[in-house]
């Protein structure tokens, strides 16, 4: 990746992390603490100008929860040697702690689902090889960061809830672990695993416990726990083709940044957005390279190959004036004049039978009234079910006299 890309990413993932916390007033002062208030009522630290030897960190500041710290609150605080992050907090900045060389003994409660890259570096805690466990740092339930004493094939500690940004990165891991205990991994969103693994070109497979409530993996690649979201293809994968599976609707941040292997990567319809920089790739020369994509015409695929730069290689599609339901691979899809609409659900009709439509793809799960012109149809796995007379309740909370499924 080219240089200035990465620190482009790293301000970014800083960034998110900051945009994600909408702020409803200016910088307020309450003793040692600078806050802010955010628009769910609770509080954010984001700078702190005392000298306490021993800290444990208010739960609430002038009567609002403190959920929050942001990164750099911290950061260069000598007299820190101790200090207990209360259970109302979430999410921990990127260098919140950092430099803090004399801050030995840390408290982080199981609430934190949100590290932020480096938030512990420098201090005392991280400097002291005796808290190294097998080339890994953990301070309570988190991960903090690994080195070069960490094996090639790692599994993360039962029990960890947060594995925190960056902390893989640029390391010999081949293959690594996740347990069911994790609830975050990196980034600043369950869209993105940030910068968890960047640089670590060895890696081949992301392996996540099937009953991890929040992650799923296929094949080494990770995904959320329903597969609609693709996180992370491991960059030392050998394969030269991926095909992203059909359940995928987003393709998260960096998901196949520096992937070298690949020379084609198969978009399926279901996909509507593909987060910043998921396919960005340099030569040794530092020149860009472009990995062609496939998909189907009409789809985001296409949009966003054309808008990128990339070849995009047709597997077919709708003609340009084609509204109604089209077979994208093993999708079933509404196009609107030859494109794919994401925004559609309703009632589609295809042949001489109606089906259920949302967000762009059939649902052939779906039972109940669904409301097209001016009546209400009753759609039983997806399909209108004109043999049905009878009582529906609809969303609405109401019941509704049907017959011959209108």
């Amino acid at each position: 990746m080219k240089k200035s890309s990465k620190i482009l990413l790293l301000v970014i993932t800083v960034m998110t992390i900051i945009m994600a916390m909408t702020v409803t007033s200016f910088a307020e002062t309450s003793g040692d603490f600078e806050y802010q208030v955010l628009d769910d009522g609770t509080a954010v630290i984001i700078n702190y100008t005392g000298s306490a030897t021993n800290l444990a960190i208010p739960s609430k500041i002038d009567g609002y929860t403190v959920t929050s710290i942001t990164g750099l609150t911290f950061i260069g605080c000598d007299s820190l040697q101790s200090t207990k992050i209360p259970d109302s907090v979430t999410g921990i900045g990127p260098n919140a702690f950092s430099n803090c060389t004399n801050l030995k003994s840390i408290t982080i409660p199981d609430s934190v689902t949100l590290i932020g890259v480096g938030a512990f570096e420098n201090t005392a805690y991280y400097n002291d090889e005796n808290n190294w466990e097998n080339g890994a740092l953990y301070i309570d339930n988190h991960l903090i960061d690994v080195n070069s004493n960490l094996p090639s094939d790692y599994t993360v500690k039962s029990g960890t809830i947060t594995i925190a940004d960056s902390s893989f990165k640029g390391c010999d891991l081949v293959t690594v672990t996740i347990p069911d205990s994790v609830v975050k991994i990196g980034g600043a969103s369950l869209n993105t695993s940030g910068t968890c693994f960047m640089y670590s070109d060895k890696l081949t497979a992301i392996n996540v416990s099937s009953n991890n409530k929040y992650y799923s993996s296929k094949d080494g690649v990770l995904f959320n726990k329903d597969k609609t979201t693709l996180l992370q293809y491991p960059i030392g994968k050998a394969a030269t083709e991926y095909t992203i599976p059909d359940t995928v609707k987003t393709i998260g941040g960096s998901a196949f940044e520096d992937c070298r292997s690949l020379i084609g990567v198969e978009i399926p319809a279901s996909v509507s957005y593909i987060g910043y920089s998921a396919f960005e790739l340099y030569d040794e020369d530092d020149n860009y390279v472009y990995i062609p994509i496939k998909g189907y015409k009409g789809t985001y695929a296409e949009t966003y190959a054309n808008e990128n730069g990339h070849e995009f290689i047709s597997l077919g599609g709708p003609s340009e004036t084609y509204t109604g339901l089209y077979k994208y691979g093993d999708l079933w899809c509404y196009a609107k004049n030859g494109k794919l609409d994401y925004e559609y659900t309703g009632l589609a009709k295809y042949n001489s039978k109606w089906y259920y439509v949302e967000d762009g793809i059939k649902d052939g799960s779906f039972n109940g009234l669904v409301e097209y012109g001016k009546s209400l149809y009753y759609v039983k796995n997806g399909v209108v079910d004109k043999s049905y007379t009878g009582l529906v309740k609809h969303s609405d909370g109401k019941y509704y006299y049907v017959k011959s499924g209108v």
